[in-house]
């Protein structure tokens, strides 16, 4: 049911993301888990294990960005940035956008930034957040899809690349995301083929990131910035 799109009677669905779904139902309100349009803002709700409480997820980039600008540092003091290197301008592809937050990391420190999601409920809110923040749109771009099986016509410098194993559904992303990607995503079971991919994707600089005990990857990080938690595998071409 994921794959459906509720709305209320009589409101009008901003193209942008009605493009996307074939199966679009009115209703009076939300009787059940699901994405809905209630005529200003795309949310996806969802009951507890209990079905006892109602829940409900909105993506607001303005309101990252005023998390991040508050707690995020410059580019040599963190991981991330120290992964990404000197350029003062770079073209990003976040090939997993999930809420946006990591892209936004590259947008606040002057990069052009490029999302790919292929979970259609999480890429219709990403969509929806910067339809209601189109002031980021000279520099920041949305697309639902793989970016390997999309055609594009940009190389970008630089591919940051955070797979998301079946246990970091669980264990590895903040509480608030936790819930809403336990109910959305399985893990992905192709991370060695992308990671492939983005190595001979053409981008100088390919970041991947991890939990920081994981497994070492092949071929051989170029260099490794370690958090407390998690780490950032640096792959120069």
């Amino acid at each position: 049911m994921h794959d459906v799109l509720h709305c209320l009677f009589n409101t009008e669905i901003p193209f942008e993301i009605s493009q996307y779904f074939t199966d679009i139902r009115e209703v009076h309100d939300s009787p059940e888990s699901g994405l809905y349009w209630d005529g200003k803002v795309l949310a996806f709700h969802w009951y507890d294990e209990h079905h006892q409480s109602e829940r409900r997820e909105v993506f607001e980039f303005n309101q990252i960005l005023t998390d991040l600008a508050r707690k995020l540092g410059p580019p040599p003091k963190e991981l991330l940035g120290k992964a990404l290197g000197k350029e003062a301008k770079q073209l990003v592809w976040d090939l997993t956008a999930g809420t946006g937050r990591d892209g936004l990391n590259f947008y606040l420190w002057g990069h052009d930034v490029h999302m790919f999601e292929r979970n259609i409920v999480i890429a219709a809110l990403l969509i929806d957040a910067l339809r209601r923040a189109p002031e980021l749109k000279e520099r920041l771009q949305i697309t639902y899809g793989e970016a390997s099986k999309t055609s594009q016509s940009e190389t970008p410098d630089a591919i940051y690349y955070d797979p998301m194993f079946k246990e970091d559904v669980k264990k590895s992303r903040p509480r608030k995301e936790m819930a809403l990607f336990k109910i959305l995503t399985s893990g992905d079971d192709d991370q060695e083929e992308v990671l492939d991919w983005a190595l001979n994707s053409g981008a100088k600089r390919i970041i991947l990131k991890r939990p920081v005990k994981a497994q070492s990857t092949e071929p051989k990080a170029t260099a490794i910035f370690k958090g407390k938690t998690v780490r950032f595998d640096l792959f120069q071409r």
